[in-house]
């Protein structure tokens, strides 16, 4: 079974791929985003995640729309959602994770929950 990966580390290695098609440094794009060097080295391991300000702004410098830079594997992910009773605000919905297959990724959420699908 592959690992599963977090959100974050999903977004980073996409934004690494697009850094060696764009032959951009981790320095390069501190410089683009206007944080340390070591931020994004942060960023792009996943232990700190883009925001979406990042990720718009460096599908900017490199030309691409947000879509390409993060790819149709986490674009179009079907993520699992809990059948919600309640109120929303009430109910703590566990982190999703990823799992990669190639050039797309899978979508895990939490145990216990089931697709948005069943039933349908």
């Amino acid at each position: 079974m592959k690992e599963m990966i977090t959100p974050a580390e999903a977004a980073g290695k996409e934004v690494k791929i697009w850094m060696t098609r764009e032959g951009v440094t981790q320095k390069e794009l501190a410089n683009i985003l206007g944080v340390t060097q070591a931020s994004v080295s942060e960023k792009l391991r996943g232990k700190i995640a883009f925001n979406l300000n990042d990720l718009v702004t460096i599908s900017a410098a490199f030309g691409i729309s947000l879509g390409e830079l993060l790819g149709d594997g986490i674009l179009n992910a079907k993520v699992p959602v809990p059948a919600l009773h309640g109120h929303f605000g009430d109910k703590k919905i566990a982190p999703i994770g990823f799992i990669p297959t190639g050039a797309t990724y899978e979508v895990v959420g939490p145990a216990g929950l089931e697709p948005a699908t069943k039933g349908l």
